[in-house]
This record gives structure tokens, C-alpha cells and sequence, in this order.
């Protein structure tokens, strides 16, 4: 989410505390810590009150926005009654209250981080689920998208088939184009290498170049 400005007096980072729905072989948080939701309205209500300022939250981290708290509790949507503006890291498996925000709602959130991962999204077989949310997202988001795949060495089988998920389930109907995102903790092996350069060429067309 790079080159984001705001009008609003304060930028505030919010870490996600690593909740999610999702069991990545490359995630580095710990399983037990993903199902406890802890995020709260109250808590940023409070902290709005107490510095009486317009302010910018960036929600980024390890793990998902909306597994943070349940639908019920119409997180973002009470957020979003104050003068904040806010930026989503998020798997797009939930979208909680996202769809039903009002346009004016909508206006204020400034970027959306959207990472396909999809081993979990086929383990899971939520195949259907994430490519609806994927597109309410783009046909709703009026910010900066950032949209990318991790590819990782642990699932390097998976590689091809879900850049052919995404090709044909999204990118043919939209447009939109992904990044391929390397994993930072481990190194490709000289096969691994060739492979991603194979496949970064195959699908040079839906490919997000950086």
C-alpha cells in the first residue's frame, strides 16, 4: 500500500493479531492465536474519543480483518461512522458487512490488500465463496487494490493451478491482474526458479509487473 496520502490528522497501524480462517503451510502465526477474534469497536471508539482527531487506521498485518471479529458486531461499518479512513489486509474468504456498506462508507476505505491462497482456498473449498467476494471487491472498491498470489516453495504444486483458477474464474470476466508475491523466508532452489520464470511468462497477460 505504497504512496497513500490522507487528509486525516493521525495515521494509526492496527495489527490483524494474526486472525484467520486459513492454515497456510508458510504462515508464521501461531494456529491457537487464529481463533480468537479480538478485535473491538469499543476499544477504537474509546480511542477516538480520547484523541479527538481525524484519523487514518491501516489495518495490516499478519492474518485477516474480517476473521477479527464476527457479523454480527458490524466492525467496519461502526468504524466507519466517524471521521476515520482506514486501509484492509485481507485473504478474501469473509467480507462480513463489507457488501451492504453505503457509498459514502465505501469511499473512505483508501486501499484493499487482497492475497489469493489458493491451497487453502481449494483445501477448505471455498472455490466459490472467493471468487464472488474477489469480485464484489472489485466492482465495489473505489481505492487502491493491491492483488497478489504467494508463491511459495512449500506449495509449488499448486503454482499453475491456481494461476489457471484465477485466469479462468476472475481475470476473464474482469480484467483484474495479479501479482506474484515470493516468499521472503525461503529461497527458491534453481528449479523452483525456472518454474516461476515459466509460469510468469505463460501468463504474462494477467500478470501485475512491479
Amino acid at each position: 500500500m505504497s504512496g497513500l496520502s490522507t487528509s486525516c490528522e493521525m495515521v494509526v497501524f492496527c495489527s490483524s493479531a494474526g486472525h484467520c480462517q486459513l492454515d497456510c503451510d508458510y504462515c508464521v502465526v501461531n494456529p491457537v492465536i487464529k481463533r480468537q477474534p479480538s478485535i473491538a469497536y469499543e476499544d477504537l471508539r474509546f480511542f477516538l474519543e480520547k484523541v479527538g482527531k481525524t484519523v487514518f487506521f491501516i489495518f495490516s498485518g499478519k492474518g485477516d480483518f474480517f476473521a477479527g471479529y464476527p457479523k454480527r458486531d458490524r466492525f467496519l461499518d461502526r468504524l466507519l461512522d466517524h471521521e476515520v479512513e482506514v486501509a484492509l489486509d485481507i485473504n478474501g474468504v469473509l467480507l462480513q458487512e463489507y457488501p451492504e456498506l453505503s457509498p459514502e462508507k465505501l469511499g473512505r476505505i483508501r486501499a484493499i490488500n487482497l492475497t489469493m491462497h489458493y491451497k487453502q482456498i481449494k483445501d477448505k473449498k471455498v472455490q466459490r465463496v472467493w471468487v464472488e467476494n474477489a469480485k464484489t471487491i472489485l466492482r465495489q472498491h473505489r481505492g487502491e487494490l493491491i492483488l497478489g498470489t504467494i508463491m511459495s516453495p512449500l506449495v509449488m504444486e499448486w503454482w499453475e493451478e491456481g494461476l489457471e483458477f484465477y485466469r479462468d474464474a476472475v481475470f476473464a470476466e474482469t480484467g483484474q491482474k495479479i501479482g506474484l508475491i515470493e516468499d521472503c523466508d525461503r529461497p527458491y532452489t534453481p528449479e523452483q526458479s525456472a518454474l516461476f520464470s515459466l509460469l510468469y511468462e505463460r501468463f504474462a497477460d494477467m500478470i501485475e509487473r512491479h
